[in-house]
């Protein structure tokens, strides 16, 4: 039983809401913070009717009155990590509170519930699990990208995207375009390939998948079923199975390819998106394309990064993934490492840009190629990166800085990325390597 809002007064909901800000969960989420309160406030003067994504966007997270929710998530992505804290706080860190604030999902309102002490369940084990992204990545203009979510749990939908298609050019920075180079030249069509990596998905059935029948599905341990029901609160069955996959990307690399989609429209150009393991290695290679992935899940990225500075690293002592960079003349590499929290979430990580470029008489295809250390939003913040005149600018500088008068047939951008729950707070440029000039 519990006792929601409308019968809860003033002082209650105040404590409520005092109680959430001091606690540990939310003491290093300010931008958090802000919102709860925000939001709060608001249902408690009895106008919670009036919470908009536009009023918060502006009112709670600063944001300005051209503020579009078309083309920016941020809204979206800030009160889906505040539900995910609050869930972490109520059931890890303060299950016994007397009144916890919820958010309802699919509006941007708070409930404040009593709880009745004599029927608090016992708090679950403090590895409180992931559970899949429920905000939508950012909408576009153009309806076929609205068309990539459902990428995030399969690549059926890859068969809408086999022809490639050609939208009306629109405005494109000039440092955008010059960094992009041939990419955006619109007499040739660009082949996005989407790396997917082999990994067993868990299914309350035991189904043959299409890509090999044969393969078997394998009985889940029962070490598994208590974190699988977290996520899965109307699972009834009694038997679990691990299946094998090989369609399903990470949810960075979807929304990158959406940011990269975004900008070909813009430019008028033609593009065709593919999963990798239909793709030939030869069709990469001989016109312009577009990677998503990481070497140790993509045989097009690890190709493509065989040999550059940067480079993915497992560390064995931290069980983690690492970025390093070889540094000349025999000097240890400079190892650039994820930080985590107390809870072990990521809150900063790195996006790996990687450009080949291409002469424009040379008759084979120039490569871009994004990745980032999974499950962070890595690839997302390196196509954002790749897409802002600011940042862009910023690299065209000390490129000059170091004598290249032009972009440089070959180079690394590596980008740092502040995360809250996976998702992207803030980028930056951290560092670069010229590969080959021109």
């Amino acid at each position: 039983m519990t006792t929601h809002s409308a019968r809860l007064n003033e002082a209650q909901k105040r404590d409520a809401l005092r109680r959430a800000l001091e606690s540990d969960t939310l003491a290093r989420a300010d931008q958090l913070k802000q919102l709860l309160t925000y939001v709060c406030e608001m249902e408690i003067l009895g106008r919670s009717s009036e919470l908009t994504e536009f009023r918060i966007a502006e009112e709670a997270l600063g944001k300005g009155k051209d503020f579009s929710p078309v083309d920016d998530a941020s809204v979206r992505n800030r009160v889906y990590a505040l539900r995910r804290k609050l869930e972490r706080l109520y059931a890890v860190e303060d299950p016994g509170a007397p009144i916890k604030i919820e958010l309802i999902r699919g509006t941007y309102i708070p409930r404040f519930a009593e709880a009745n002490v004599d029927e608090l369940p016992a708090p679950p084990p403090r590895e409180l699990l992931e559970e899949p992204p429920a905000e939508p990545a950012p909408r576009f203009r153009r309806p076929i990208v609205w068309l990539l979510g459902g990428l995030v749990s399969g690549m059926a939908i890859m068969a809408l995207f086999q022809r490639a298609v050609t939208a009306p050019a629109r405005s494109i920075d000039p440092i955008v375009r010059e960094a992009w180079g041939t990419l955006l030249d619109r007499k040739d069509e660009v082949l996005i390939s989407l790396g997917a990596p082999a990994q067993m998905t868990l299914l309350p059935f035991d189904v043959k998948m299409e890509w090999d029948p044969e393969l078997p599905a394998f009985e889940a341990p029962a070490a598994i079923y208590p974190w699988y029901v977290r996520q899965h609160r109307f699972f009834s069955g009694r038997q679990l199975y691990m299946t094998p996959d090989v369609n399903s990307p990470h949810f960075g690399d979807v929304l990158g390819a959406t940011i990269a989609i975004k900008t070909l429209s813009a430019a008028g150009c033609a593009y065709r998106l593919l999963p990798e393991r239909v793709v030939p290695a030869a069709l990469l290679n001989a016109r312009n394309s577009i990677l998503f992935g990481v070497p140790y899940k993509s045989e097009a990225v690890l190709k493509a990064l065989e040999k550059t500075p940067f480079q993915f690293t497992y560390d064995a002592k931290l069980r983690d993934v690492v970025i390093t960079r070889s540094m000349p003349g025999g000097a240890p590499p400079k190892i650039y490492t994820p930080r985590r929290d107390e809870r072990n979430d990521r809150v900063e990580s790195f996006g790996l840009i990687t450009v080949v470029r291409r002469d424009p008489d040379d008759a084979k295809g120039g490569t871009v190629v994004f990745s980032g250390d999974p499950p962070s939003a890595g690839a997302a913040a390196a196509a954002t990166f790749f897409v802002s005149p600011q940042h862009l600018s910023e690299v065209r500088e000390r490129l000059r800085a170091e004598g290249y008068e032009r972009w440089p047939a070959a180079y690394q951008i590596l980008v740092r990325c502040r995360l809250d729950s996976n998702l992207l707070l803030s980028l930056s440029y951290e560092a670069h390597a010229v590969l080959r000039a021109r």
